[in-house]
């Protein structure tokens, strides 16, 4: 077994479905070893390892206890509602230096909702959620220990439903266990993991996205915008920009209009430099 892989969990047909889109994009770009953890009967088509899982092992907690079981020392695990569009190995470079590589969730899930004296709310707010659909580890007696301390969180929260709104992910649990933990994290940007369904900002290439790639009802979030359309807007450009959903279902690019770029020209640059960039500007669109 190589020492660097990727890891799907997928119970039920639909999430396998998925997750066969996703590592067939994945494997388009990386020459990665891909094992499988499911509780559906199929062929081993894209996957390099299948290992069959029972019914405990679905949901937030079973996905918990199937990353004690990866077969690599350094794993990415992918949610199945990722689409990989450029190399992320350098994730296992990382790992040469870091525990635990994760990007930042955009929106944090419940915590005012918790009572006054929950365990949470001694976490400081300049400590952020992050979103566990892309995780790079290495696995180690320390790793172990967070894991079960992460499950463990999970668990309780459940058990206490202190969630008015019911939305309990594991995202709320990791970010304790994290905090609570040594080990040492690295915080990938957006460009790792770009959900693309909300608004957000990016500076550079984004290199996976994170969607859903088939319609179908379940646990997250629904197929409300074509991944290929996101795909196509947000790498049309590296430059650092804005981007939000449209009404319509689409991901959209926020522009400046010209006129109010010419006018902060003038007002912060002058009147030389403003000539200039209009030079170039009609240049570029003659060109």
């Amino acid at each position: 077994m190589p020492d660097n892989g990727v890891i799907y969990i997928a119970t039920g047909e639909m999430y396998v479905k998925e997750a066969r889109k996703s590592v067939d994009q994945l494997k388009s770009i990386m020459n990665v070893d891909v094992t499988l953890f499911t509780d559906t009967k199929i062929n081993q088509g894209p996957f390099d390892n299948v290992v069959t899982i029972g019914e405990s092992n679905s949901g937030f907690a079973g996905k918990v206890e199937l990353m004690k079981k990866t077969p690599y020392e350094k794993t990415i695990f992918l949610d199945t509602d990722t689409y990989v569009l450029n190399d992320i190995s350098d994730i296992f470079d990382l790992l040469k230096n870091f525990d635990i590589c994760i990007a930042q969730n955009e929106k944090g899930y419940g915590f005012d909702e918790l009572p006054p004296d929950h365990i949470y709310r001694d976490i400081p707010t300049g400590f952020p959620e992050f979103n566990t659909g892309v995780i790079g580890f290495k696995m180690s007696s320390e790793l172990e220990r967070f894991l079960d301390e992460w499950l463990d969180l999970f668990v309780k929260d459940k058990q206490q439903q202190y969630y008015e709104s019911d939305v309990i992910t594991d995202q709320q649990s990791f970010r304790v266990a994290l905090y609570k933990s040594d080990l040492r994290h690295n915080v990938l940007p957006m460009n790792y993991n770009c959900v693309f369904r909300r608004c957000g900002y990016l500076n550079g290439e984004v290199k996976l996205f994170h969607g859903r790639l088939l319609n179908f009802e379940g646990v997250g979030a629904t197929k409300d915008i074509d991944v290929r359309q996101a795909v196509a807007e947000l790498n049309s450009v590296s430059k650092p920009r804005i981007y939000y959903r449209t009404i319509d279902g689409r991901v959209k690019i926020h522009e400046i209009p010209l006129y109010t770029k010419i006018f902060h020209s003038l007002v912060y640059d002058g009147m030389g430099p403003t000539m200039v960039r209009g030079k170039k500007l009609v240049k570029n669109l003659l060109s």
